[in-house]
């Protein structure tokens, strides 16, 4: 072997040992490399407390009593939106991971996994902590249209990405968990309305009579289109209806065990609608959830 094959031979093994050594120096990521961020068996879990902006933020926390969820903020305790619970719960109960973003602690800043800028989500059940997540940053990758979210276990520093727009998911408010359904039923299903004490009743098919006299069955058919899902995130939690309605409405409904009554009251900034599917009352003007209920019908019987 001359001389330049052997200054080739020992720059070849220099640059082997040198890519050797730097493999093993990250090999690290592999090798504490979590497939899965977290999991979770819900059916234990019967409370989730919420840090929506931090741990300085206002705290939301959803309890679970006798198969019913209820939200809670500072001020207030309602009851919560089944559906809404169920989705976070499906959410948390096993999430994987993409890739180990980092382990170092300065990072968490960066990718707002830290206590003071993530979304943090503490799951119990009872008073035992099963487990702290925090939830940072969202991206979304426009060409190949794909969503990553970063989060990282309250206790490790490792962040992890995501899959999809979990982090986007906590990013919540209080009103947003609860039960915002004035009416929700099947417009086939409705066999009569009282208004006002006057009753609003079918006369054959798509025919109507209100007090006895025909109403348009094209605008009756539509009003009872729209009138059958009616839900509002105008929530009037000041209000407590001692004042006295203005309308009421009562309505029958196939499968339903008591007729759904709606009242309407009068405020300073237009009306309150109480429904008694709901224990909320909601705000409304002349243009809104009070139109649709109240507003419609009154053009549709004076013939408007």
């Amino acid at each position: 072997m001359n001389w330049n094959n052997k200054i080739l031979a020992i720059i070849f093994f220099v640059l082997l040992g040198i890519w050797i050594l730097n493999k093993s120096f990250n090999r690290v990521s592999d090798t504490s490399f979590k497939s899965v961020l977290m999991q979770v068996d819900t059916a234990t879990v019967d409370k989730l407390v919420l840090y929506p902006k931090g741990m300085d933020s206002t705290v939301l926390t959803l309890t679970r009593s006798n198969g019913n969820w209820n939200i809670s903020n500072s001020t207030l305790t309602t009851a919560a939106d089944k559906n809404r619970v169920t989705s976070v719960l499906s959410q948390i109960a096993y999430i994987p991971t993409k890739r180990l973003i980092s382990k170092k602690e300065e990072n968490q800043v960066d990718y707002e996994v830290d206590d003071k800028n993530g979304k943090i989500v503490e799951v119990y059940q009872g008073d035992n902590l099963l487990n702290k997540v925090i939830f940072g940053r969202f991206n979304f990758n426009q060409n190949t249209r794909s969503a990553t979210s970063y989060g990282r276990i309250a206790d490790d520093n490792e962040i992890y990405s995501l899959d999809g727009m979990i982090s986007m998911s906590f990013d919540t408010d209080f009103n947003s968990f609860r039960n915002n359904k004035l009416i929700s039923i099947n417009k086939d299903d409705i066999r009569g309305i009282e208004y006002n004490g006057t009753p609003l009743q079918p006369a054959g098919k798509n025919l109507w009579t209100y007090n006895g006299i025909q109403v348009d069955s094209i605008g009756m058919t539509s009003y009872l289109r729209g009138l059958s899902n009616i839900t509002s995130t105008t929530f009037a939690d000041g209000f407590s209806g001692n004042s006295g309605s203005s309308k009421t409405m009562t309505i029958r409904v196939d499968n339903m065990a008591a007729p759904l009554t709606i009242q309407a009251y009068n405020s300073a900034n237009g009306f309150i609608i109480k429904s008694s599917e709901n224990e909320a009352f909601f705000g409304s003007d002349s243009t809104g959830v009070y139109k649709k209920i109240f507003g419609d019908l009154d053009a549709l019987i004076s013939g408007g």
